[in-house]
């Protein structure tokens, strides 16, 4: 994607702010259908991903720090005052990102190949690529035709966790210039939240044709059962043999195995409000399963899901609650931090 706009810098600079500027809190409609309880709740959570996205913006532009965001009880007080003065304090930033844009040479913008956009550098990380070229994408038709005049064929593969906005995209091209798009995955693994998950609006409205692949190399009879009983789709996987490095066939009864499921029931989750306590008590009950899992199994492995629980896995809880307290998106900025001073690179 990159070697198709990385060339048209002077394009992606007039578009370059918006991974920099911070958006407007918006109030959501309320009628008469409303929940009052979970809307009050939904737009103080709103405001606190604004409010912390708006205090890391501040504070790495121009360093400076922002009060802790206020509780819900209070800013159910009024809570368009509070919108207006934190979207009055965005504008005030969004400004000053402006005039750094500005004073930027066009020509110097690059693509640094890490997780994370640069504005002292007006550099572009792996998520910003995906931005920029649907903005551009947008903005300049051209870009389409480019893409389409230079292949005949786009395969994406795990679409499910592919970009809406660049899924979309490269859609239009196979209706606009006859292009040919494949997608492989599955919307059952997805794992990202801003990934578009299923395709079944693609498939009714026919811009997209189903073919279910059931084959499955990988899990045993008995996992691939279980599966089947989970799925919310109509596919139904069966084991498919693998071939061996001999040019061999696995043999069936290699793909036997056994499955088990454990499972504990907790009143109420730990959220990040509950106190230490209660935090503690829930990740000591997490622990018990793990153990229970790993009895009598060889070589187990454990995929651990929260970047917290990583952390307290490894030794560095701390290290992470002092970047907790500071920044919303924790786990990229303690691995910033450790490229800036080249620990990941003696590692």
């Amino acid at each position: 994607m990159y070697k198709l706009i990385g060339d048209y810098k002077k394009n992606i600079k007039s578009v370059i702010s918006e991974l920099f500027c911070v958006s407007h809190i918006i109030r959501a409609e309320q009628n008469e259908s409303t929940d009052e309880t979970k809307y009050k709740k939904d737009e103080h959570e709103k405001y606190k991903k604004i409010y912390g996205k708006y205090a890391n913006k501040l504070y790495s532009v121009c360093r400076e720090n922002c009060d802790k965001v206020v509780g819900k009880r209070e800013y159910d007080k009024d809570p368009v005052a509070y919108n207006q003065a934190l979207n009055n304090a965005i504008d005030i930033l969004n400004t000053k990102i402006l005039e750094l844009i500005g004073e930027k040479d066009y020509s110097k913008i690059y693509y640094n190949e890490t997780k994370f956009d640069n504005l002292n550098e007006l550099s572009y990380g792996h998520d910003g690529l995906l931005v920029l070229f649907h903005l551009l994408f947008t903005k300049y038709p051209l870009i389409g035709k480019i893409v389409a005049d230079k292949y005949d064929y786009i395969f994406i593969d795990e679409y499910q966790d592919t970009s809406a906005d660049i899924l979309t995209d490269i859609l239009s091209l196979s209706q606009t210039y006859n292009l040919t798009v494949g997608l492989f995955g599955d919307s059952m693994q997805s794992i990202y939240e801003d990934g578009i998950g299923n395709i079944d609006e693609y498939i009714q409205d026919s811009t997209l044709q189903s073919i279910p692949k059931p084959d499955n190399f990988r899990c045993s009879h008995e996992v691939i059962n279980l599966i089947n009983t989970l799925r919310l789709d109509d596919i139904q996987q069966n084991v498919a043999l693998k071939k061996l490095g001999d040019g061999t066939i696995e043999s069936d009864e290699s793909r036997h195995g056994s499955v088990r499921v454990l499972y504990s029931v907790v009143d109420k989750k730990p959220h990040s409000h509950s106190t230490e306590d209660e935090k503690d008590a829930y990740q000591l009950l997490v622990n018990s399963l793990i153990s229970k899992a790993r009895e009598n199994t060889d070589n187990s492995k454990v995929f651990i899901l929260t970047n917290k629980a990583i952390a307290e896995k490894n030794g560095f809880k701390n290290l992470y609650k002092i970047f907790d307290d500071r920044y919303v998106d924790v786990s990229d900025r303690i691995e910033k931090y450790l490229r800036s001073i080249q620990a990941l690179d003696v590692i």
